[in-house]
């Protein structure tokens, strides 16, 4: 009995986050480098060096 209180449980929670309005591809972050804000699809405003 346990065992099938937990199983529904687990399935409620795992159904609520799914059919969440909230979607990670409607979040807006934003990149602040150097006090300018970096735009999608901006070219030449960046320059990344690697130290090895």
């Amino acid at each position: 009995m346990k065992i099938m209180k937990k199983f529904l449980a687990v399935s409620a929670l795992s159904a609520g986050i799914l059919l969440s309005p909230f979607h990670a591809h409607d979040a807006q972050a934003k990149v602040w480098w150097n006090g300018m804000e970096l735009v999608q699809g901006q070219i030449g405003k960046l320059t990344v060096f690697l130290n090895p």
